[in-house]
C-alpha cells in the first residue's frame, strides 16, 4: 500500500447516492487485538497516510462535487478508518492539517481518546463533532473475554460528559455476549444507558464469532458445540444469534435482546436522549453535533423484521443480503457465481464446525498489544 499512488476517489459519483459524498480513510488497521475483530483474524497493523494527502482528498472532493452542491454535501464529511486514534502522534498532526479547512466530520475511534483533554480539543478544533467507539459492553467480565483492555468502564461517565464538554458528540455500540451475558444483565442495561449519559446506542448487536478471529477458533475447539446448528455463513452477520447462550436458552436470550431493543429505541428513549444532548450543546452554541445526533436518532427503530427467528439455521437472511449489484463480469463462471453466493453452511446439525472453516491464515503478524493506558 502505497499512499502516493492511490488517486483521489471519484467523490462527484456518490453526490446523488450517499448523504454525505466526500468520505476519506486517513488510517487502516486498529492497534488493538479484541478477540471478536476481523482485523485481528486478519493480523492487520496500523497503516497511516501523510496528512497532507488526506488534505488533497478533501480538496479533490469539493471540486469533484462542484460549488453549486449543498452545503453539507461539500462541507461535512465522514472518516471511514477503522479506529481514527491508533496513533495518537499522528492524529495530533491530521488535526493540525484539518483545522484551517472549516469542515466538519466525524470518525471512529476508540476510548482511550477520550480520556486526552489535549487531544479532544484539538479534534473540535480541526471540525470533529461526532466520534463513534465500541463500548461493547458495561459487563467487566464480558470486556476481558473480548480482550477489549482499552474500555474502562469506571471512566464511561466522564469521557461522555468530556467529549460533550468538548463540543462533540459520542456514539457508541453495544454487543450482547452471549457466552457470558445473563438475563439479568441485558435487562439493566437501559439503566446503564442513561447513568453513563449515552441514554441510547448507535447499535446492538450479538458478538458474533466470524470466521477466521480468535473468537471463533476458541470457540471451534470447544468440546462441547458452541455453535447454533446448521448455521449459515449469511447468519454471522451481528444481528443473528449463532452462539449458544451458556447462561439460558437461545429462546430466551433472543427474547431478551428483542424486548432490549424494543426499549432502548423506543420514540420516547431517542427523545429523552435528544433533550438531554440539547441541554448541554446548544448553551455552548454548539448546533453541528446536535444535528448528528438528529439524524442518527432519526435512523434508529425498535423495529425488527417480521418472520425473523434472530437463531441461525432458522433464521431469514438478514435485510441487507442480496443488496450488493453484483454484475456478470464480476465472476469468472457461473459456478464461481454459486460457489460465493449461495447459502454456505459453517456448522453441522449439532452445531460442530464444518472442518473447512477450522483453518485459516493471518495475512500479517499480530502486533503488540498496547496497554490499557498506552496511546497507540
Amino acid at each position: 500500500y502505497d499512499p502516493r499512488t492511490t488517486p483521489a476517489p471519484r467523490y462527484d459519483l456518490a453526490l446523488t447516492t450517499q448523504i454525505l459524498p466526500i468520505g476519506i480513510e486517513a488510517t487502516r488497521g486498529c492497534p488493538f487485538t479484541c478477540d471478536f475483530c476481523m482485523l485481528t483474524g486478519i493480523g492487520t497493523r496500523h497503516l497511516v497516510r501523510p496528512a497532507h494527502f488526506v488534505v488533497r482528498d478533501i480538496f479533490a472532493g469539493r471540486r469533484a462535487l462542484g460549488r453549486f452542491a449543498a452545503w453539507h454535501k461539500r462541507n461535512v464529511l465522514i472518516f471511514y478508518d477503522n479506529n481514527l486514534g491508533g496513533n495518537f502522534t499522528y492524529l495530533r498532526g491530521l488535526c493540525d492539517a484539518l483545522s484551517p479547512l472549516g469542515i466538519y466530520w466525524g470518525a471512529c475511534a476508540t476510548f482511550n481518546v477520550l480520556r486526552d483533554e489535549n487531544l479532544l480539543e484539538r479534534l473540535f478544533r480541526a471540525g470533529c463533532r461526532a466520534l463513534f467507539v465500541g463500548l461493547e459492553s458495561f459487563n467487566p467480565a464480558a470486556l476481558r473475554d473480548m480482550g477489549k483492555h482499552q474500555n474502562l468502564l469506571r471512566e464511561v461517565r466522564q469521557s461522555v460528559d468530556r467529549c460533550h464538554g468538548h463540543g462533540m458528540l459520542l456514539f457508541a455500540g453495544l454487543m450482547l455476549s452471549p457466552r457470558v451475558d445473563d438475563l439479568a444483565y441485558i435487562a439493566s442495561i437501559e439503566k446503564q444507558l442513561r447513568e453513563s449519559g449515552l441514554h441510547v446506542p448507535a447499535y446492538v448487536s450479538f458478538e458474533t464469532p466470524f470466521p477466521g478471529t480468535p473468537h471463533f477458533h476458541r470457540l471451534a475447539q470447544e468440546a462441547e458445540p458452541a455453535f447454533m446448528p446448521n448455521a449459515l455463513l449469511r447468519d454471522f452477520n451481528g444481528y443473528t444469534l449463532v452462539t449458544r447462550p451458556l447462561q439460558t436458552t437461545p429462546e430466551a436470550f433472543v427474547s431478551a435482546y428483542r424486548e432490549l431493543t424494543r426499549t432502548i429505541f423506543s420514540p420516547a428513549a431517542r427523545l429523552r436522549k435528544l433533550m438531554h444532548d440539547a441541554a448541554r450543546f446548544l448553551p455552548q452554541g454548539h448546533l453541528m453535533p446536535l444535528l448528528y445526533d438528529i439524524f442518527e436518532l432519526a435512523s434508529e427503530s425498535p423495529h425488527i423484521e417480521p418472520g425473523r427467528s434472530l437463531l441461525a439455521g432458522t433464521d431469514l437472511p438478514h435485510p441487507e443480503c442480496g443488496r450488493i449489484p453484483f454484475r456478470d463480469h464480476d465472476f469468472s463462471s457461473e459456478r464461481e457465481r454459486e460457489d460465493l453466493l449461495n447459502p454456505m453452511r459453517v456448522t453441522d446439525e449439532t452445531g460442530r464446525v464444518l472442518p473447512q472453516w477450522r483453518a485459516s491464515r493471518q495475512i500479517r503478524a499480530k502486533p503488540r498489544r498496547p496497554t490499557a493506558i498506552e496511546p497507540a
